[in-house]
């Protein structure tokens, strides 16, 4: 299989684990085929992708626990990057991957965290 091919396989099953597209364990199984080996980051995470996951949780079609899993994946994947100007990004995974640091997840702390991203996309936009 060639390196190309085996990025863009990579690259499918990674935005289908940050879309949440599928279970979680299919994601898994896919990216386990293909290795840990990355050279940096393959996608990158998006405000969007986030914010999707954050009125997910509030529509209840997630729970909590799926969404600090979730997180918890993105989290520790190198093949995952976050843009130069989003590192807010990796402030709301953290909070997200991990409760038992940083509080349980909540519809009052999904709403304060999707107001915070709301305010830090606002301002990136102001300085392009």
């Amino acid at each position: 299989m060639s390196e190309n091919h085996s990025n863009n396989e990579r690259g499918e099953a990674l935005r289908s684990l940050i879309q949440y597209r599928q279970p979680l364990d299919s994601a898994l199984s896919v990216l386990s085929s293909l290795g840990w080996d990355s050279k940096g980051p393959v996608v990158y995470l998006q405000w969007d992708d986030v914010a999707r996951i954050l009125d997910r949780f509030l529509a209840q079609e997630m729970t909590a626990d799926q969404v600090t899993d979730w997180a918890d994946l993105i989290e520790c994947r190198e093949d995952i990057g976050i843009l130069p100007g989003c590192e807010f990004l990796g402030d709301v995974i953290f909070r997200l991957a991990n409760p038992n640091i940083n509080g349980q997840i909540t519809r009052d702390v999904v709403v304060e965290l999707q107001q915070q991203l709301s305010m830090k996309l606002m301002a990136n936009s102001n300085t392009d």
